[in-house]
């Protein structure tokens, strides 16, 4: 199901990941995950980030070493199985398999056929048996949340509403458009303005909100 993958990155002494055996694109997070520490340097505290889909584990092992506790959801079952060996020896990080969304239930994945070498691109796709989560029901203080979650980026700020109404969070979101998509990929960061939040950063493919 997956394979070690060598690779040296300048922020980790870790070179051997674990990692999907069909996967080419996603490979190239390592030339990534920098981009977040334009919002983590907005960040007042650092003691709670959570993070979502966690990209085998590379975006959550980046942010242990900024903040106090992570916590990283990923529904796709290899690339969560991955990510647990990823991460296994890094104290500070909590793994769920789930995906966030409005409210508790169950979804299912789907993957585009034109990204078949691509293990970052699942999405969420109606009803299943994959275990979702509203972020209010974990009843977190969160400094950080960073969402990138293919276009299910307003369903989890959703539920995530009475959380960034009390802790005012910096958030970082994906913001594309996607062939699945039946709404503007800007949903999500307008539906923040009610909240006060205003783009601080644009790094790449993603926006950095804080208010």
């Amino acid at each position: 199901m997956f394979k070690t993958q060598h690779h040296v990155s300048g922020w980790t002494d870790r070179v051997h990941w674990e990692w999907p055996d069909y996967d080419r694109k996603l490979i190239q997070v390592f030339d990534w995950v920098e981009d977040c520490q334009a919002a983590i340097d907005l960040c007042d505290k650092r003691g709670l980030a959570i993070q979502a889909g966690g990209a085998v584990g590379v975006w959550p092992a980046y942010l242990s070493q900024h903040f106090d506790k992570v916590v990283t959801l990923e529904p796709e079952p290899i690339n969560y199985a991955c990510l647990v060996e990823n991460v296994k020896d890094l104290g500070n990080v909590t793994t769920i398999n789930g995906a966030f969304s409005d409210s508790n239930g169950f979804v299912s994945l789907e993957n585009d056929p034109r990204e078949s070498n691509n293990c970052g691109t699942w999405y969420i796709r109606g009803a299943g048996s994959i275990r979702a989560y509203a972020g209010d029901s974990l009843d977190l203080a969160v400094d950080f949340l960073c969402l990138d979650v293919e276009g299910h980026e307003l369903e989890a700020l959703h539920g995530f509403e009475k959380t960034i109404e009390r802790y005012r969070p910096v958030i970082m979101l994906e913001e594309k458009p996607l062939p699945h998509m039946k709404r503007p990929a800007s949903a999500a960061r307008e539906w923040l303005g009610k909240f006060g939040y205003t783009i601080a950063a644009r790094v790449n493919r993603d926006i950095i909100l804080s208010c």
